[in-house]
C-alpha cells in the first residue's frame, strides 16, 4: 500500500555510512526493472541499501562481484541510478535529493542506467536542484569506495511517498495565477510511435479558439517551460511526462486538470504529489476506444471531445 508520510519517520530519514564498499557496473538483465544494480562489502557481502526498489516486492540484485576495482579515496556520497526515462529520473534519480542537496563536500557517486553522458535536460534539472555536476563520479568501471554515505530514498514507487520528498523538489517558485492564462500541454508533436489520442489536434484547435495557449513541452527546455506555466491559471493536457516537471514547482496555485489517454494509465505518483504539495488537481478518465499499439505506445480515440473541453475549461 502506498502512503504519504507527513514527517521523517524511521528508515525514510536514515543515512548510513559504509567503509570499503565495492560498486560493480550496472548489469543489464531480464528482470522486471530491466537492469541490476547494487554494492558489496570488500569481502563480498551484499549491501541491500544500494539496490533499487519498486513496489516493495521488486528490487534489483547485485551484479557479479568484480575481479578488479578502481579506488575512490576519501568520503563520498551515493546518488543512486541516473535513469534516462524522464519520469523515472524525476522520481527515482532525485529520490535522495533531500540529503544530496545538503552535502557540499566530496564526490557524488552515480550508477547510470546506460553508459551515456548526461543529457542536457538532466544537467538542467540537476542545476535547478542545486547539485553541481562537476562533483559527479560515474561508475564507468567497478570501484572501491573508501567511505560512502547513502541516504534512504524518500520515495519508492508504489510503496511510499514522503512529504519531504516532494518539498525537497520545491526549487522553482510559482506565482499568483494570471486570470485567463490557460495552458494546454500538447503531445501532438511527439514521435508517432509514442502513442496518441486521435483527436488531439482538433481539441487543440477548439481550446485555442477559447483563448488557451497550446505548447509543446518536448520542444522546450524545462526552465523555459517552467517559466511559462509558473503564473498559469490552468494547466492541462493528456497524461504525459511533461507533468513530472510540476514536481519542481514551489507553491503551484494553478488548477491542474489531467486527462487520461489510456495505455499505461496515470501513475499514482501524481496523486501523491498533489496531496503532498496541496495542488488543486483533478483527473479525468474519459471513455476511449483502442486504435493500435500497446502500453505507453498505444493510440486511442475519444468517445466525446466535448466532455474533454468541458472538463478542462470548467
Amino acid at each position: 500500500m502506498s502512503s504519504v508520510r507527513s514527517d521523517r519517520p524511521g528508515d525514510a530519514a536514515r543515512v548510513m555510512v559504509y567503509r570499503e564498499v565495492v560498486l560493480p557496473l550496472v548489469d543489464s538483465s531480464t528482470n522486471s526493472i530491466g537492469f541490476n544494480v547494487g554494492a558489496y562489502t570488500s569481502v563480498g557481502d551484499p549491501l541491500s541499501d544500494f539496490r533499487l526498489r519498486r513496489s516493495g516486492r521488486i528490487e534489483t540484485i547485485e551484479p557479479p562481484f568484480p575481479a578488479h576495482t578502481k579506488r575512490v579515496e576519501g568520503h563520498s556520497t551515493y546518488g543512486g541510478v541516473i535513469d534516462f526515462h524522464f519520469g523515472h529520473f524525476m522520481i527515482e534519480t532525485l529520490s535522495r535529493l533531500w540529503y544530496l542537496a545538503r552535502v557540499s563536500y566530496g564526490p557524488i557517486i552515480w550508477h547510470r542506467q546506460v553508459p551515456h553522458d548526461l543529457e542536457p535536460w538532466q544537467r538542467e534539472i540537476f542545476g535547478l536542484c542545486g547539485l553541481d555536476v562537476a562533483r559527479f563520479f560515474f561508475v564507468s568501471e567497478a570501484v572501491l569506495a573508501d567511505e560512502i554515505a547513502i541516504a534512504e530514498p524518500a520515495v519508492v514507487i508504489d510503496e511510499y511517498y514522503t512529504s519531504f520528498w516532494s518539498t525537497s523538489l520545491d526549487v522553482f517558485p510559482f506565482h499568483s495565477p494570471l486570470p485567463g492564462k490557460k495552458i494546454w500541454m500538447s503531445r501532438s508533436k511527439m514521435p508517432a510511435d509514442y502513442g496518441h489520442v486521435v483527436q488531439e489536434v482538433e481539441i487543440e484547435q477548439r481550446l485555442s479558439s477559447l483563448g488557451w495557449t497550446v505548447v509543446h513541452p518536448n520542444l522546450m527546455t524545462n526552465v523555459s517551460f517552467l517559466h511559462l506555466i509558473s503564473d498559469a491559471e490552468t494547466i492541462s493536457g493528456f497524461a504525459a511526462s511533461a507533468y513530472f516537471v510540476l514536481l519542481l514547482a514551489k507553491n503551484c496555485r494553478a488548477k491542474v486538470r489531467m486527462v487520461d489517454r489510456g495505455g499505461m494509465g496515470i501513475p499514482r505518483v501524481f496523486e501523491h504529489y498533489a496531496m503532498a504539495k496541496k495542488v488543486d488537481q483533478e483527473i479525468m478518465r474519459p471513455k476511449l476506444e483502442h486504435v493500435s499499439g500497446v502500453g505507453a505506445k498505444a493510440t486511442f480515440q475519444l468517445e466525446s471531445i466535448d466532455a474533454i473541453i468541458e472538463f478542462v475549461n470548467g
